[in-house]
């Protein structure tokens, strides 16, 4: 058996002002505590979503997470960091960031004694409609005929599970204030029933991958 974890370290334990790169506010506090769960759960695999300031070339600001997190073997691909205890075979990165981008992914490969597993990274970008995401994620998952594990944030919503009336003014008062769907010329009632409909996880299900979340936790 296998224990990985899919952690969105959110901006990389740091505060982007508006995304105005002269305010950026890193929280060594988060990065402290996110260190002390990892240390915990002691996954074979971790997967950290939007760990920025991966390379020495923005703002005096580098955060080593190889180092940091203690793991013998790593891969970078944009703002997704791969960390293994067992070998990294193979990866390649799919995607871009912006805003007339779908998003970024990583796919690779990990061999375990004789084995080696599929392993497949997403972050389709926030603002995106579900056909684009459904799309990105098809892209990303085609390739493969062997068993494939997908980790990541989809920014997607399952059209099976219940969101509550609470849940959707948050979604609508806070995601949606996020500077990529400034740019989105519709309402936000229309955002907001286009995300539910669920479209990029249906999509994601016809490859007959199991929610393992949902396999181990009748509730949640």
């Amino acid at each position: 058996k296998l224990k990985i974890i899919s952690y969105n370290i959110l901006e990389g334990f740091s505060d982007f002002y508006k995304y105005d790169m002269k305010k950026i506010v890193f929280h060594p506090e988060r990065l402290k505590a996110a260190k002390a769960l990892i240390k915990k759960e002691n996954p074979d695999i971790l997967c950290l979503i939007e760990a920025l300031w991966n390379v020495k070339s923005y703002r005096n600001i580098y955060i080593d997470y190889q180092k940091e997190f203690n793991y013998p073997f790593i891969d970078i691909r944009h703002s997704l960091v791969l960390l293994s205890k067992y070998p990294i075979t193979y990866s390649k990165a799919k995607g871009a960031y912006g805003p007339n981008e779908n998003g970024v992914g990583l796919r690779a490969k990990i061999k375990v004694g004789k084995k080696e597993v599929n392993i497949r990274i997403v972050h389709p970008r926030v603002s995106a409609i579900e056909e684009e995401k459904a799309n990105f994620l098809k892209g990303i998952l085609f390739e493969s005929k062997s068993p494939q594990i997908l980790l990541g944030d989809f920014n997607a919503f399952d059209k099976d599970d219940d969101y509550s009336l609470e849940w959707r003014k948050n979604f609508k008062d806070k995601v949606m204030s996020n500077e990529f769907y400034k740019l989105d010329p519709r309402t936000k009632d229309t955002i907001l029933n286009n995300s539910l409909s669920g479209k990029a996880v249906k999509a994601v299900k016809k490859f007959g991958l199991r929610d393992t979340f949902k396999a181990k936790h009748k509730t949640f």
